[in-house]
């Protein structure tokens, strides 16, 4: 099971960057208006239609940015993530500021010119404000600024445990201070654990709080000690200092998410539904608007296909095979035939290869190009799949991996999609190894516990550019 560092470590530091970007992007959309006005006419003096369009700007680009997630430190540290976000956001406001002065009629009253000068300058002035805080950001964490002071209570098999999992994360932002023996005993090494000391008793620790030296404590000690638990907890309950407890089922390996409280129950979250409210119905909407569009776009090309392939070998055009869908129920999913119907049956459903005799000629460029996976469209339209998630293996495969790989089934939380993120990073076509199945897996789940409408959206737009095209895909 992989840790994740709880949602207030480095809180405080990534709220006041963030809270500073906010400023510095309403600032320059309010800035570059200004500019771009005086450009053009040579003064400061905003016309009151100018003046409301800067002021609903301001507001959009606060709002437009905030749902983007653009001022969350991961995606500041990934900085081509980060200036799609931004420039995907300031069009969206750009776009509705057009829509908004078309239903008033006001359209006809704003330069073109100034409408330019306004989009340019505040794209640059957002985009400097971003090369400044990446550099900031990386200095602060080189120097340990950002680093979150952690401290653990604990020294038996479940600390060792936690300490592993955050060496494993690699997170720069976090920083152990060291180990805190719950029986009072003085400082000594720590059997088992390299990155760190029992600095001493809970005596200690307060004292260390007290002095700034530890920000974060994690309490580490198996549930049979409740009673000393509970003695810890008033220990730190005079404390300004967030205190976390590991539960004891952490050496289980489970998938632990948070927890969630009940009837004044607490309950520990190992599986969710990835998809839920909104989010739910944004991904149906996105699959029920764009398919069609695309359905219409691909009409043309479907046609000629399907023609190319009568010419090319005897057998039907379409080419069906069961394969295994959301919650793990069986869908039978289209594709263009790519393969000779002919050939002598063989074991299983072996993947195809190099040079594969079974291939036609077509099917080569077909499944190169992925053409060949233009018929599941028709499987999105049906509700089995959607164009963006998890690729669906055959039944064979299905039962082999997920022998082989504990989180291999877990792909099945959310639809198939016809293109994924696993896909457009370059893990298609045929498996030579479990370790590439592996890795498609860890794409595939990160997909699934990071799923966001931008997510899909740049996912689809990555796949024109390397989805159709793999040296893997044969």
């Amino acid at each position: 099971m992989m840790m994740r560092p709880a949602a207030g470590f480095s809180k405080d530091s990534e709220t006041v960057l963030s809270g500073l970007l906010r400023a510095g992007d309403v600032l320059s959309v309010a800035l570059s208006a200004l500019i771009a006005y005086a450009l053009r006419a040579g003064n400061l003096e905003l016309p009151g239609t100018y003046m409301s369009a800067t002021v609903l700007g301001m507001v959009l680009t606060a709002n437009y940015m905030h749902f983007a997630r653009v001022y969350s430190l991961s995606s500041l540290r990934r900085q081509a993530v980060e200036v799609a976000k931004v420039v995907a956001a300031w069009v969206a406001v750009f776009a509705t500021l057009i829509v908004v002065s078309i239903l008033t009629d006001t359209a006809d009253l704003f330069s073109r010119a100034w409408l330019a000068l306004w989009f340019s300058f505040s794209l640059g002035g957002f985009l400097l404000l971003r090369a400044f805080a990446a550099l900031q950001i990386d200095r602060w964490l080189k120097s340990g600024r950002l680093a979150l002071k952690l401290a653990i209570v604990g020294h038996g098999e479940l600390a060792r445990q936690v300490d592993r999992q955050l060496r494993q994360l690699g997170e720069r932002n976090l920083r152990l201070v060291g180990y805190y023996d719950p029986e009072e005993r003085e400082e000594e090494a720590v059997q088992g654990v390299e990155h760190g000391r029992i600095r001493g008793g809970i005596v200690r620790l307060v004292e260390d709080i007290q002095r700034g030296e530890v920000e974060e404590v994690v309490v580490a000690m198996p549930w049979s000690q409740e009673k000393r638990i509970r003695e810890i907890m008033k220990s730190l309950a005079a404390l300004s200092i967030n205190v976390r407890i590991c539960p004891d089922v952490f050496t289980l390996y489970l998938p632990l998410r948070g927890m969630t409280s009940a009837a004044g129950v607490a309950f520990l979250d190992v599986f969710e539904r990835p998809l839920s409210g909104w989010d739910l119905v944004l991904k149906n909407l996105e699959d029920r608007v764009l398919t069609p569009i695309l359905c219409l776009i691909f009409l043309i090309p479907c046609l000629l296909i399907a023609i190319a392939i009568k010419l090319d070998s005897r057998g039907p055009v379409l080419f069906r095979q069961t394969r295994f869908g959301f919650n793990n129920n069986p869908i039978n999913v289209m594709k263009f035939r790519t393969m000779y119907v002919d050939r002598p049956l063989e074991q299983g459903v072996p993947q195809a290869t190099r040079n594969d005799p079974r291939v036609t000629r077509v099917g080569r460029v077909l499944r190169r190009t992925s053409l060949d996976e233009l018929p599941q469209l028709l499987n999105v339209l049906k509700g089995e799949m959607s164009l963006v998630g998890p690729r669906p293996h055959a039944v064979d495969h299905n039962y082999k991996y997920a022998a082989m790989i504990d989180e291999y089934l877990g792909r099945h939380r959310m639809k198939p999609g016809m293109t994924g993120w696993a896909q457009v990073n370059g893990l298609r076509g045929e498996t030579q190894t479990v370790e590439q199945m592996r890795a498609r897996v860890q794409y595939d789940l990160s997909y699934i516990d990071n799923w966001s409408l931008w997510f899909d959206l740049r996912i689809l737009t990555l796949t024109l550019f390397v989805g159709f095209i793999s040296k893997r895909a044969y």
